[in-house]
């Protein structure tokens, strides 16, 4: 090569597109002037080589566009439009900066955010909807809201992380180089936000600025309320996706939904656990979270009587993982549309002669310090509160999940025991003065052929059954079902009238299950993206315990017209697989799907509802129901209130949190169900008589005089009473009914 060219593209500094560089036999050099609207922070001009040959080749000179630094109030300075930059991250991270700006929140100090944020003035924000106006300052300095201040400081981009979760938050760290230019500024308006918002993203947008939701918002969640002074909130309760039957597609479609429609409401500091608050309770709801004051899921925020609420305001913050908003003025809350229950009227509206519960008791160890509670005070305090809840349950029959397996209280912990049974059983016998027992998988002899104590598994914790012995007896030996993997063996127990003509041929078998849980994961093949971790190992415990049940393993004497209700935490939302198998080619009926409906719900992950806890039956059983009832007394309560974990609330928070109720006594709704496995008992006395028949004499003009079928909520007409399930209660009813009659005295004459 003889000789070169080279030029370069400077448009995006304001020079020519095909700028030629002058050579001055050593060097290729251009000298150009910024343009004032040429973006800040660092770029790259694209350039082109060519020799007198006509070969080329291209490069590029790297460059970083800054403003000239100033300490005067109003000189030229960085905007924080620029800071922040279009998109996730700042375009000048690592840089120096001048920025001045309106403060429109201020959080210093280590029990606060150590820190405020600034807002762009109205008249010097830039045009672009995808840069954001707001920016966070960490300093000490002091400064008022309605300050313009000019800041110096380094660009950086704060991680913080909640799991996999990781934000990034842009910020300034200013230290001391803040002065006050002006006090008393109007503050920018805030930017409106409706949820849900049109993508995840567009938050970024937002990020450090004044935020106003004037929509109806509600609590969704409030797993962190007690450790980190934050809940969930959205326009309405969120549901799980699989909480319905979908596909990926659907799945996927209502995960993105949810999403966009959640924003986290924190407190303005980074106080946690025992310092949450300064060492008190929870913010929310105000004055404090405490047994008497709640925070129920589905509160209304700033409702406002008839009229719509008042708006939301509060500064978008990125911290841990999520969007959240601090709030800059009063936030109200409302149970009015979720008060807690009256739970024994609810629990009576499941009626029938039985009641069958299904209850998960929260780790209930007896062994301190290891699942359940860790000192004798919680112990005491978890027993009351399960004890408040399962007596008002009025259960004849009680299923629970989480009680102590091992004498060590881990998994795989040598000897079993019996310890935390015994004692829930025995405080509930108190506390009711009903004649409470256990069924006691401990001894050879009271377990199903086939059966032998390792049965009981070797997970930490086990499924049990407490039963009322002065209204039911179990009827031969319990057996258990053991996949020798992480599900928990699955228990079952025939069980017949204690009273009643005809006891022994009223028998039903209840099966406690508790599967797999979502937490770790399994493997490929096993993990599902939306039906959660190990997915593939409770599907196949729903299909092998369905097959257990069909070989009779408690031998009840009913045999092939058995009835099987099925209950317990499978761990599995109705539109999962582990529960369609059962209902497919398991051949059960939900209870609470058929009962309920979809807005059905006994539990709270992740700032979304639905039910993990089931109601099975069979085709037998079905026609003996007469309602199901979800007592919900635990997933719509703060985690806070619980019992357990005290370590990690204050001497304050302790003393206002607890109370010897029922609230918050578990993770996990209860479940009633109303049973009697004598048909066309609609009395529940025991007898097929009069009383029975002039009930459903009732019933029928009552339908006629409606024109409609049944109701499972209707006061006159109890689901019971059509006989051959064809929807309605008629005639036909009532023919079924009489044959039932007469075959219960001619058996009874015998």
């Amino acid at each position: 090569s003889q000789s070169y060219t080279v030029s370069c593209d400077l448009a995006a500094i304001g020079g020519s597109s095909g700028q030629i560089l002058p050579n001055d036999g050593v060097t290729f050099s251009y000298t150009v002037d910024v343009a004032l609207d040429a973006a800040l922070g660092s770029s790259s001009l694209l350039c082109a080589i060519e020799d007198n040959e006509g070969r080329s080749s291209t490069f590029n000179i790297g460059l970083t566009v800054l403003l000239p630094l100033s300490e005067a109030c109003n000189a030229v300075a960085t905007p924080v439009s620029a800071i922040q930059g279009p998109g996730a991250l700042s375009p000048l991270t690592g840089y120096t900066i001048d920025v001045e700006a309106i403060v429109v929140g201020d959080f210093q100090g280590s029990t606060g955010l150590s820190g405020f944020y600034i807002q762009e003035p109205v008249g010097e924000q830039d045009s672009n909807p995808l840069t954001s106006e707001g920016l966070f300052i960490f300093s000490p300095a002091a400064v008022s809201s309605g300050d313009r201040v000019r800041v110096r400081g380094v660009v950086a981009e704060f991680a913080s992380s909640t799991g996999s979760a990781t934000s990034r938050l842009t910020e300034v760290n200013a230290g001391a180089n803040v002065q006050v230019c002006s006090s008393n500024e109007t503050l920018p308006s805030p930017a409106d936000v409706t949820l849900p918002v049109g993508e995840s993203s567009e938050w970024e947008r937002y990020e450090g600025m004044q935020v106003r939701i004037a929509q109806q918002l509600v609590v969704t969640g409030h797993f962190s309320l007690g450790q980190f002074g934050q809940i969930d909130l959205a326009p309405s309760v969120l549901y799980q996706p699989t909480h319905t039957l979908g596909n990926a597609g659907s799945w996927s479609a209502a995960a993105d939904l949810i999403s966009r429609s959640r924003i986290a409401l924190d407190d303005g500091s980074t106080q946690s656990n025992t310092n949450l608050n300064g060492g008190t309770v929870a913010p929310y709801p105000s004055p404090g979270l405490s047994h008497a004051n709640t925070l129920r899921v589905g509160a209304l925020v700033n409702a406002n009587g008839d009229d719509p609420p008042i708006p939301l305001i509060g500064i978008l913050d990125d911290r841990f993982g999520a969007y959240r908003l601090h709030p800059i003025s009063a936030v109200t809350f409302s149970n009015a549309t979720n008060p807690r229950p009256d739970t024994v009227a609810v629990a009576n509206e499941a009626g029938a002669r039985f009641r069958i519960v299904n209850a998960n008791v929260l780790n209930f160890f007896t062994t301190l310090g290891s699942r359940g509670a860790a000192t004798a005070s919680e112990l005491d305090n978890q027993r009351t509160k399960l004890v408040a809840q399962l007596s008002k349950t009025g259960g004849d029959v009680m299923g629970l999940s989480e009680l102590q397996n091992f004498e060590s209280g881990q998994t795989n912990g040598g000897t079993y025991t019996n310890a935390a049974l015994v004692d829930l059983t025995a405080a509930l016998s108190a506390a009711t003065g009903r004649n409470y027992q256990y069924v006691d998988t401990l001894k050879a002899a009271n377990l199903a052929p086939g059966n032998v104590i390792g049965d009981n598994g070797t997970d930490a914790i086990r499924n049990g059954f407490i039963y009322n012995a002065g209204t039911v007896s179990p009827v031969g030996a319990a057996a258990l079902y053991y996949q020798n993997d992480q599900n928990r063996p699955s228990i079952a127990q025939t069980f017949k009238p204690v009273t009643g003509m005809l006891a022994d041929q009223q028998t039903f078998t209840v099966v406690v299950n508790h599967f797999r849980s979502k937490g770790s994961a399994c493997g490929p093949g096993n993990d599902d993206p939306y039906q959660g971790n190990c997915n593939g190992m409770r599907v196949l415990m729903a299909t092998n315990v369905a097959n257990w049940l069909g070989i009779n393993p408690t031998s009840d004497p009913a045999g092939a017209n058995r009835r099987y209700i099925l209950i317990g935490d499978f761990n599995a939302y109705f539109g999962e697989d582990p529960i369609q198998s059962l209902l497919g080619s398991g051949g059960y009926i939900n209870l609470i799907n058929l009962l309920i409906g979809e807005r059905a719900y006994s539990y709270n992950f992740g700032s979304q509802v639905g039910y993990l806890d089931h109601a099975l039956v069979n085709a037998a059983a079905l026609p003996l129901v007469k309602r199901v009832a979800e007592l919900h007394i635990n997933a719509d309560e703060p985690p806070a209130l619980q019992a357990l974990d005290s370590n990690i609330k204050s001497a304050t928070a302790r003393a206002a949190y607890y109370a010897g109720d029922e609230f918050a006594a578990s993770d996990h709704d209860p479940i009633v169900i109303g049973f009697n496995p004598l048909s066309g008992d609609f009395d529940d006395d025991g007898r097929l008589d009069a009383g029975d028949l002039t009930a459903l004499v009732h019933a029928i003009v009552h339908s006629v005089k409606r024109g409609v079928g049944h109701d499972s909520h209707d006061k006159i007409v109890d689901r019971r009473m059509d006989m051959d399930q064809d929807g309605s209660v008629t005639l036909r009813d009532l023919l079924i009914w009489q044959k039932h009659f007469i075959s219960w005295k001619r058996a009874n004459r015998m």
